[in-house]
């Protein structure tokens, strides 16, 4: 594993030097595998930046649109670990459009994403999950309605109900 991304760099080159290849799919197979476990190993080390980019380079060689959707989501979290928000957002999109995690509407559920609720709730609400779920969402929300506001120009006071806040608490939390 301390050369996959060497590895993954020569399968990457091989596949673009001759891509109508009769091994082209195993080739590309293989540089899938080899990110993975380069994304893999940066994780261990640290190196969420890298983690994420490689893990998105295999996503792009997927085989199947769920496949494509697990990778995302996985570099997804790299992303938002390195404040890539957009992204981060991406990737969740398009996991969630594959159905590889639920949608609330227009924000992802908290419950079928790959944060550590239980944990989280165990670490600050002595194991109660409800109040840590209903922050994560209601931080959703929040993200989701200043998006709507400032990139499409439309206020969605259903964003904040949705999550039992109103729009001038989504805007003081913003501040």
């Amino acid at each position: 594993d301390e050369i996959a991304e060497v590895l993954a760099s020569h399968y990457l080159n091989a596949d673009a030097a001759v891509p109508d290849a009769d091994d082209a799919g195993d080739v590309r197979r293989r540089a899938r595998e080899t990110l993975v476990r380069a994304g893999e190993r940066t994780d261990a080390l640290g190196a969420a930046g890298e983690a994420h980019r490689y893990l998105a380079q295999a996503a792009g060689l997927a085989d199947n649109p769920l496949q494509r959707a697990e990778l995302l989501d996985r570099a997804a979290w790299h992303a938002l670990y390195t404040g890539d928000l957009a992204a981060a957002e991406q990737g969740l999109t398009e996991a969630a459009e594959a159905g590889k995690i639920g949608v609330d509407g227009e924000m992802p559920d908290v419950r079928s994403l790959r944060i550590p609720l239980k944990y989280l709730a165990n670490l600050l609400t002595a194991g109660k999950e409800e109040p840590v779920a209903l922050a994560l969402e209601r931080m959703l929300a929040m993200r989701a309605y200043m998006r709507a506001k400032t990139i499409d120009g439309v206020i969605d006071e259903g964003i904040a109900k949705r999550v039992g806040l109103t729009s001038l608490a989504i805007e003081d939390m913003y501040q």
